[in-house]
């Protein structure tokens, strides 16, 4: 993966993850899943990213399995992995 493209990888899961981080959670009162962003909601999230960069060109696979010693979702993109977790947004 070229330079250019981990940029706009990255620059778009930062915008994702911002947009998400200034909801008020009046804007969202059917989510009871994202009343404790981020705790517990990482599959959603991972889902609705990965339908983000779709739509922007950037093809991401959805992962669910064991992070320690909890389970977790992330998604994958040619063997970087991205998790939106409020203290660890890993790329």
């Amino acid at each position: 993966m070229d330079d250019i493209t981990l940029r706009i990888i990255k620059d778009s899961v930062f915008e994702f993850r911002n947009a998400i981080e200034l909801l008020e959670s009046n804007e969202h009162p059917n989510s009871s899943w994202f009343a404790e962003y981020p705790k517990g909601c990482c599959g959603d999230t991972s889902d609705l990213l990965a339908k983000y960069l779709l739509a922007n060109g950037i093809k991401a696979e959805y992962v669910w399995g064991m992070w320690g010693d909890k389970s977790h979702a992330w998604l994958e993109i040619n063997g970087y992995i991205i998790t939106l977790l409020r203290t660890n947004l890993r790329m």
